[in-house]
């Protein structure tokens, strides 16, 4: 879900943003640079992501009394 939250509507506004035809240079460039943010994003969130099933409970989780 935070995939698309964050990374799904940016790319949104950037493809809807070129489909247009209306853009300058600067634009351009601005546009590609929050496309490698975004990249940049989605690389940061898979890589962090928590993506085991089925994890017994590690040492440091239990509770010491």
């Amino acid at each position: 879900m935070d995939l698309l939250t964050f990374c799904g509507s940016p790319l949104t506004a950037i493809v809807g943003f070129r489909a247009t035809g209306r853009t300058s240079a600067g634009l351009v460039v601005v546009s590609v640079a929050e496309m490698a943010a975004i990249v940049f994003l989605v690389a940061q969130i898979v890589l962090y992501a928590d993506l085991r099933q089925d994890m017994p409970p590690s040492e440091s989780d239990k509770c010491v009394k």
